[in-house]
């Protein structure tokens, strides 16, 4: 029998304390409890071809006795200038065990090369290929190559990652993602290859990422319509809710009876989400009115906590001399609001309308957004603003979320959180929709596997959790089934 560990998509970031690293340490420990012949990696091992964690993952996987069949992936060549370095993490195309021949084909480019071609060429039914992408994910002329060649070739098994879910066709298998932020319908882990003569068996040992056991406590309900959704979060006990910027226009009386019928029904932390701010092209602040109407609200209400934006201006300006402008502005607004709410400062998201340099909107990285927050803070003299991690604008946020995975989030400012929203984020023909409902744990774009795991660590706060979900109870009801038991 032919004993192999298949690891793919483990998307190891820069930040080293972060959940991709803990995975992998479980991967690597699984494996040295087994008797394993070979380990294949499937590549994406680095989040973007960041040297230190190609580093780790080659001294590590040298601490295990077992020969090594590893190919590189798309995110390990993003960056050019290590392209070439994280390449040589690749081993020898071949690995000879036994009878069974297990060949590399590099499409971390979206190719295969001719000297690959001839390896697949020479495939038996002893041989097992192993790559990175899924035939249909190359380019043009590769795919119809490798299409062919499926069809008509001879191999024993034919793997891949890069998909980040397990499948299975005839001998033809898509690997599970180790990354717990990215692996889709089931829990990230180690899939075990048992090959016998006629047989292929496979296995899982999956990552622990648990649900915790207080998330009722902080289980909450971001309400789009006050008058369906509050009384929704009575019904169901749902213990924390978040009032949007237009509450601010509802009829105050009706709003505070909503709200105080919440409060008799067990609700207990109530937030309120401020009107952007920011700047106009004449360095004007925007906003003002709006943000009068909700300061009138957060006071009226005597709200727990407040969510804002980081501020709507361009990176250039928050370098230059504007920056104290922004500042001055946000901490006036902050000293307005009850003294004892907490204040979540929320990143925000690359759209489709910007370029990723200095003219894109302030806040679209973890450190940005840190950075804003220690300047509050330090005009203030004390800890008074925090952050509110979006987990789906962290996600849907390229380029910058191929460097800053939600892992690297959750390890950057996970300690400075007040609140959190989260949500699903859909594949579109036309783009990616926020604020779509969560029907599982585990994708289709977002795994909630690192964020529980972290939570169940204790390394990021254990703050509300709000449901920034549009379409109200039709979405609601699965998406909190999906994390909790519902009473009501």
């Amino acid at each position: 029998m032919l004993k192999l560990a298949v690891l793919a998509d483990l998307h190891l970031p820069e930040e080293t304390n972060a959940v991709q690293y803990d995975a992998f340490v479980f991967a690597l420990n699984s494996i040295r409890r087994r008797n394993i012949d070979c380990i294949v990696c499937l590549g994406d091992i680095t989040a973007c071809g960041n040297l230190g964690a190609a580093r780790f993952f080659l001294e590590q996987m040298n601490t295990v006795n077992a020969q090594k069949l590893i190919v590189t992936g798309n995110s390990d060549i993003r960056t050019p200038e290590t392209a070439e370095t994280v390449k040589m993490l690749e081993t020898n195309k071949t690995v000879m065990l036994g009878d069974y021949r297990l060949s590399g084909i590099c499409t971390a480019d979206g190719n295969i090369n001719a000297a690959d071609r001839r390896l697949l060429m020479q495939a038996d039914s002893h041989t097992l290929i192993f790559m990175h992408h899924p035939g249909w994910e190359l380019n043009e002329e590769s795919a119809a190559f490798m299409k062919k060649w499926v069809r008509t070739g001879t191999y024993r098994m034919l793997g891949y990652g890069h998909m980040h879910f397990y499948s299975h066709d005839g001998n033809v298998y898509g690997f599970q993602a180790l990354d717990p932020d990215k692996a889709i319908g089931s829990p990230p882990g180690v899939t075990y290859v048992n090959l016998e003569e006629r047989d292929i068996r496979v296995e899982f040992d999956s990552f622990p990422c648990g649900l915790p056991a207080d998330l009722k406590e902080y289980m909450g309900l971001s309400c789009f319509d006050v008058s369906e959704d509050i009384p929704f979060a009575a019904e169901y006990g749902i213990r924390n809710i978040e009032l949007r910027p237009d509450a601010a226009e509802a009829e105050p009386e009706k709003l505070s009876r909503l709200i105080l019928d919440w409060r008799r029904r067990g609700g207990k932390y109530l937030s309120l989400h401020m009107p952007d701010f920011g700047l106009d092209d004449k360095n004007r602040s925007i906003g003002d009115e709006k943000w009068k109407k909700s300061i009138a609200v957060a006071n009226a209400l005597s709200v727990d906590g407040v969510t804002i934006h980081v501020p709507k201006v361009p990176v250039y300006k928050m370098k230059g001399q504007e920056r104290l402008l922004v500042l001055k502005d946000v901490v006036s607004k902050i000293r307005q609001l009850p003294k004892s709410c907490a204040v979540g400062i929320e990143n925000m998201h690359m759209t489709g309308a910007e370029q990723p340099d200095e003219t894109r909107r302030y806040g679209y990285i973890p450190w940005e957004c840190l950075e804003i927050c220690e300047d509050i803070n330090r005009i203030f003299g004390f800890e008074r603003a925090g952050l509110l991690l979006d987990v789906g604008h962290a996600r849907n946020n390229p380029p910058f979320s191929q460097r800053y995975g939600l892992g690297s989030w959750y390890e950057v400012i996970g300690r400075k959180t007040e609140a959190y929203h989260i949500h699903q984020v859909s594949m579109l023909s036309e783009g990616m929709e926020n604020h779509t409902a969560i029907n599982s744990l585990y994708g289709p774009l977002i795994s909630y596997c690192g964020f529980f795991h972290c939570w169940n660590q204790g390394r990021i706060n254990h703050k509300p959790l709000f449901l920034e979900i549009r379409g109200g109870r039709k979405n609601y009801l699965p998406s909190l089934k999906t994390f909790i038991s519902l009473e009501g």
